[in-house]
């Protein structure tokens, strides 16, 4: 196994200190939450924004954080030498180049384990992790269950309501394999 040697930090003086504050200034979005207290709730509702607005106006404010962050993440580094950058991205090439090796043997691994699981037919538990086995299970077709309850009422109670939820995700294009370990 090679290793970089960790450089001596070689710290140039910048030509202006980290400016944090102009950063965020120039985020119209961070701006206006600044500037004013956090909203109540009633305040969210009388605002009378579709929540598709409101979903698109999260996503933005994210967004602007994101920006904000590579930004400043920009200006720091740009107090640092050339030759301290360049070993870094050195440093980092070779880390990368490890993490893939390493990333490919742990889809192997959870391969085998998930092999090995479903032969077994139970449930294995590490230290660490544990490896769920779930039985093949029966899927029912809820439209035509909710055709017959209707016409046989007695089956009804073994129907049970459940609570709704709501998640936030980021809309994303759907990705080749998914990490997703679950067997179907």
């Amino acid at each position: 196994m090679s290793t970089v040697p960790v450089p001596a930090l070689d710290v140039k003086r910048p030509s202006r200190s980290l400016d944090v504050k102009s950063v965020f200034d120039r985020s119209p979005l961070i701006q206006q939450t600044a500037a004013s207290a956090p909203l109540t709730a009633r305040q969210v509702a009388e605002e009378d924004l579709p929540i598709i607005e409101r979903l698109d106006l999260l996503w933005s404010f994210r967004e602007e954080i994101k920006r904000a962050e590579e930004e400043f993440a920009e200006q720091k580094l740009s107090m640092i030498s050339d030759d301290v950058r360049q070993q870094w991205k050195e440093m980092d090439a070779e880390f990368n180049a490890k993490l893939t090796a390493a990333d490919e043997n742990l889809v192997l691994l959870e391969n085998e384990i998930d092999a090995l699981t479903l032969a077994a037919g139970h449930r294995v538990d590490g230290s660490k992790l544990k490896a769920v086995y779930r039985k093949p299970g029966t899927k029912w077709d809820k439209e035509e269950l909710d055709g017959y309850a209707a016409t046989h009422e007695e089956i009804r109670q073994f129907c049970h309501a459940t609570e709704a939820s709501i998640a936030i995700t980021e809309v994303v294009e759907p990705k080749a394999k998914s990490s997703s370990r679950r067997k179907k």
